[in-house]
């Protein structure tokens, strides 16, 4: 089994030429560490869409919200597929990670934050138990294989083309 980090086509690039996956801290507050995130799950849910929780701010510790009651920017399915490009690197569980869970005493970030995007992932039935993260960034040599989503099915770039270019035939595809 493998760990999966779900990214964008127009990053695959540059972490491929980087030979890492680095770690980010887009979207997150200031005293919050970059982590690079992964997933147990072989199946892209909503959370690895392009998105950001805009009131965290005002979110009750504890309380469930609907998606309806936090306030979030998400870009839909298709953009993602036929614009941005949907695509996952394969991680050996080699890599050392840390769980969800114990991201919210480790990472900096806030409980308001923490559970804004907590109750929400539940709400749209995402697994958070199966959310990995990382504040180192993560090696080519624990990659095991770079797939793209294409009509429906993942296709794993075999390395006889550029990845650019495998991108574009990618993205070509879901148009």
């Amino acid at each position: 089994m493998s760990y999966y980090h779900y990214t964008k086509g127009c990053h695959l690039r540059s972490i491929v030429k980087d030979g890492m996956i680095k770690t980010t801290n887009k979207g997150c507050e200031k005293k919050q560490k970059p982590a690079a995130w992964l997933t147990k799950s072989p199946v892209r849910y909503a959370a690895c869409r392009i998105g950001k929780v805009l009131n965290y701010q005002e979110v009750v510790v504890g309380q469930i919200y609907s998606s309806d009651g936090v306030d979030l920017v998400i870009v839909n399915n298709d953009c993602m597929k036929k614009e941005v490009g949907i695509c996952r690197i394969l991680i050996s569980e080699d890599l050392p990670t840390i769980s969800w869970a114990k991201y919210k005493y480790v990472s900096g970030i806030s409980e308001q934050l923490y559970y804004a995007i907590e109750s929400v992932s539940r709400s749209k039935g995402n697994p958070t138990g199966q959310w990995l993260c990382t504040f180192n960034p993560i090696p080519k040599k624990y990659w095991e294989a770079i797939e793209m989503y294409v009509d429906y099915q993942w296709v794993r770039w075999d390395e006889k083309v550029p990845i650019a270019k495998f991108v574009e035939i990618c993205l070509s595809c879901n148009n």
